[in-house]
C-alpha cells in the first residue's frame, strides 16, 4: 500500500482515516498502518506519505528504503514506524536513524513503535505480539 494523500492511492485502505498532513507512516502491517493513520488524524497532524511494506516473508518494499523517501521529502517533517515480529527489518532501520542522525544536522523527527514476540504472549494471524500484563489475563 502506498498513500500520497490526496495525490496518489495504491492498494487498499479506508480512505476516511486520511488527511493530508507532515507525518511519514512506515508500517509492516496494513491494519497497524491504519490505526497510526487514524491516530495522526485524530491528532490534527495528517499523513504526508504513507508506505505499507507487508509483513509476510516476501515484502514489497523495507523499512530502510521508505526512511530515504521520508528523508528526501519536504512534505515529510516527521515519521513514524511500525514495525513487527520476525525478520531484521526493524534492526536494520535503526541502523539507518542512527546514520542519519550522525550526517543530518536538523534531521527530522522519528517515533517507532516495534513489537516484538516474547515467549509469553497473546497472538492473532501475523499481527504483532507484545507481554500483556498480568491483569489483563
Amino acid at each position: 500500500m502506498i498513500s500520497a494523500v490526496g495525490k496518489c492511492r495504491l492498494g487498499f485502505h479506508p480512505l476516511p482515516f486520511f488527511r493530508p498532513g507532515s507525518v511519514g507512516i512506515v508500517a509492516k502491517s496494513g491494519t497497524l498502518s491504519y490505526e497510526t493513520v487514524a491516530s495522526t488524524t485524530r491528532a490534527g497532524l495528517g499523513q504526508s506519505l504513507v508506505i505499507g511494506i507487508g509483513g509476510d516473508l516476501l515484502a514489497g518494499t523495507n523499512f530502510v528504503d521508505a526512511l530515504r523517501v521520508f528523508e528526501d521529502d519536504d512534505d515529510t517533517r516527521g515519521i513514524m514506524i511500525v514495525g513487527e515480529i520476525g525478520g531484521s527489518a526493524e534492526e536494520d532501520a535503526a541502523e539507518w536513524i542512527k546514520d542519519y542522525r550522525s550526517r543530518t544536522e536538523h534531521s527530522k523527527s522519528v517515533t517507532a513503535l516495534l513489537l516484538r514476540e516474547h515467549t509469553d504472549v497473546r497472538k492473532a494471524d501475523h499481527g504483532p505480539s507484545c507481554r500483556c500484563p498480568s491483569s489483563a489475563r
